[in-house]
């Protein structure tokens, strides 16, 4: 007997709706009230200025993710303002934080700043 090699048709891989649904949900601009909830404190928390060059991309286990546009802008953020960030959102948010997570953003992604009708200028020190 042949054993089946996980592709259905020739037309590709299956696929977890688990792994689909986010992805369309934020292509369509839908927003959980949880992530609504974080992206809301993460503004406030950051501020006007690293915000714009910013964005919560996820929450897993207690970890806010938080994507970067620039890799100073994530040094500068893990080393300097991630306690104090970390501290501000967990008393703003009402469920449980344990900590946050700073990534740079792939560059090809132009997903990034869609959104956003003016893009932001790099990150100024």
């Amino acid at each position: 007997m042949k054993k089946k090699s996980g592709k259905r048709g020739g037309r590709g891989k299956f696929i977890l709706l688990s792994a689909v649904i986010p992805k369309l949900f934020k292509k369509v601009g839908i927003a959980t009230g949880r992530n609504r909830d974080i992206q809301n404190a993460w503004r406030e928390v950051a501020g006007e200025e690293i915000s714009v060059s910013t964005r919560v991309v996820g929450f897993r286990a207690g970890v806010i993710i938080v994507e970067v546009n620039q890799a100073s802008l994530l040094s500068e953020l893990t080393i300097y303002y991630k306690k104090d960030f970390l501290k501000l959102l967990r008393e703003r948010l009402p469920f449980g934080v344990n900590n946050l997570k700073f990534k740079v953003a792939n560059p090809r992604d132009d997903n990034f700043l869609e959104d956003r009708e003016n893009p932001p200028p790099p990150y100024k020190y």
